[in-house]
């Protein structure tokens, strides 16, 4: 049999980064967390599930000031459109 444990820690680290908040999501305010579990509620019909799931990752990203690439600006421009319909 073999030693694998050359890998536990990066099992470790897999498991961790499973946690129900991603890494940028985890770094906002509570009420930014509530404020994009709002937005994923009004973009339902709009977007598939996973694409909804993406969209929040891209806002939390722009949210924390990670550099903007083109899947944030789309997710960009519907939470715009999400805050203009309140």
């Amino acid at each position: 049999m073999s030693d694998y444990s050359r890998f536990d820690e990066l099992f470790a680290a897999a498991e961790s980064s499973s946690k129900r908040d991603g890494k940028y999501i985890s770094l906002l305010s509570v009420e930014d967390r509530a404020l994009l579990d709002e937005f994923s509620v009004w973009a339902q019909p709009k977007l598939s599930e996973a694409s909804g799931r993406s969209y929040r990752t891209y806002l939390a990203k722009w949210m924390t000031g990670q550099p903007v690439d083109r899947n944030m600006r789309s997710a960009v421009k519907l939470f715009k459109s999400f805050l203009q319909s309140k």
